[in-house]
């Protein structure tokens, strides 16, 4: 079984293949660092069902996105992630850029339960257009941001 992640441009792709160590360069035993790389694949495919989500409403809107205003709320849930969403965007930003992927991904790891319980809370297609576009702004922060990470539209 194949798998492969992309990770912010620079990427990566390994196969999984059950029963074997990894050797390279004479022998010398990578089990450990393969292990780490397969166990890292399945933290990113964990989010994807989440990011995907968010990224095929993002794109099937296929409306301008702008800021997210807090006030047009109207359940909690909106909040949550909002909330969320601001305190991973600067630790996974500084993490990124010193290209410590695993904890840019702790941080976005972080958002997982606040989307999902988005989710189940609100309905982003609502009657009010400035609270869906807020919705769909709220949304396409969330995109923009695990988007830097992984292309989810390309798995």
């Amino acid at each position: 079984m194949a798998e492969c992640v992309v990770v912010g441009g620079d990427g990566f792709c390994a196969e999984r293949s059950f029963g074997e160590s990894a050797a390279v360069d004479g022998g010398a035993d990578y089990g450990g660092e393969v292990h780490g790389l397969f166990v890292f694949a399945e933290r990113v495919a964990s989010l994807v069902t989440t990011f995907k989500r968010v990224a095929n409403i993002v794109r099937q809107a296929n409306a301008n996105t702008g800021d997210v205003n807090p006030a047009l709320f109207e359940d909690n849930a909106e909040n949550a992630l909002h909330s969320a969403i601001l305190d991973a965007k600067n630790a996974y930003q500084s993490a990124f850029d010193a290209k410590d992927y695993e904890s840019a991904l702790t941080c976005l790891e972080a958002l997982r339960a606040p989307a999902d319980a988005f989710f189940e809370a609100v309905l982003v297609n609502c009657d009010d257009p400035n609270v869906r576009q807020n919705r769909l702004n709220l949304l396409a922060t969330a995109e923009d941001l695990f988007a830097n990470y992984c292309d989810v539209r390309k798995l």
